[in-house]
Formats: C-alpha cells, sequence, structure tokens
C-alpha cells in the first residue's frame, strides 16, 4: 500500500510526515493479508500512485512530484527516498494572466 503526504510536508504544515517513521503518511507499507500484521517498506514519499511488485525487495512505484520530478523507478526496502528534503522538480508556477490591451479588448 502506498500513501501520500497529504501536505504534511513541512512547508503547507509544521508536520513533517514522509521523515517519521511513527507516521504512515508519505510511506510504502507492507500488508500481511493472512494476520493483516504491516511494516514500513520504504519512506520520504510524497505522492505516490501505482506499485508494482517486481521481487520480494523491490516494488516498482509511480510518484507524482513537483513540476520536473514524476518518477517511475523501483523502491527498495528500509530505504528512505528523502521528500521533502530531497526533489529533483521545481514548485509550480501559479498561471500567469496576461491582461491584454488593443482593438476589440475592453
Amino acid at each position: 500500500m502506498a500513501v501520500g503526504d497529504h501536505e504534511h510536508d513541512g512547508a503547507n504544515s509544521p508536520e513533517l510526515y514522509p521523515q517519521d517513521d511513527v507516521s504512515s503518511y508519505g510511506k510504502t507499507i507492507l500488508i500481511n493479508l493472512t494476520d493483516f500484521s504491516h511494516q514500513q517498506f520504504s519512506k520520504g514519499h510524497r505522492n505516490p500512485q501505482g506499485l508494482f511488485i517486481d521481487s520480494p525487495d523491490a516494488i516498482w512505484e509511480t510518484e507524482h512530484g513537483p513540476q520536473g520530478g514524476d518518477e517511475l523507478k523501483p523502491r527498495e526496502a528500509r530505504c528512505h527516498y528523502g521528500w521533502p528534503s530531497v526533489s529533483y522538480g521545481t514548485q509550480y508556477a501559479r498561471p500567469f494572466l496576461a491582461r491584454r490591451s488593443g482593438p476589440g479588448v475592453a
């Protein structure tokens, strides 16, 4: 299972949950379907979306990142992927709405 940070990233809220081992935000979590026990697989994720199990120790994940930072990568057990301290994208800029002037434009 994958859980996003829900903007608990230290910038949009005071909490920095993707870095916190106690929280499930920003983590991939393995769930035992026999006894429903669970454990953290990896942490430091922003907005994980799709998961594909390649082997018991490698899971492929798609993750929405900031502009230019979307990813499709294998995730390894017990690894820390650094969000929000590490990112290869930039913040999305607000759209610029230019006011036009000239004939026929009010």
